[in-house]
């Protein structure tokens, strides 16, 4: 299970709202009820793939907003984003923060 799915769980609770994770490739080839009320929150990995970016676009015919969390300034997602963040965190970062997390939550 990815760790987006667990923090999926966290905001719902945090929330009181429904959410939903996906991944994009998911987005990208079923046929999903959105509408132009929901907001998609497109999270970027080590590099870019046609998926995301592909998802990020249909995303946007539809009208819905779209935060990204980008990790890298320039990278196309910044760019096709309403709003978003940056991590600055490189990859030995982002790697020992998510086997942290996994860790935690085994134990």
């Amino acid at each position: 299970m990815s760790s987006w799915f667990i923090r999926g769980y966290l905001i719902e609770n945090k929330a009181r709202t429904t959410v939903v994770v996906k991944y994009a490739s998911e987005f990208r080839y079923k046929v999903l009820i959105v509408t132009s009320k929901d907001v998609v929150i497109a999270i970027s990995q080590p590099r870019e793939t046609a998926d995301l970016l592909t998802a990020i676009k249909l995303a946007k015919s539809i009208g819905i907003f779209i935060f990204g969390i980008c990790k890298v300034v320039g990278f196309f997602i910044a760019r096709e984003i309403h709003a978003g963040t940056y991590t600055y965190a490189g990859l030995k970062k982002e790697v020992f923060l998510k086997k942290h997390l996994q860790d935690k939550l085994q134990s």
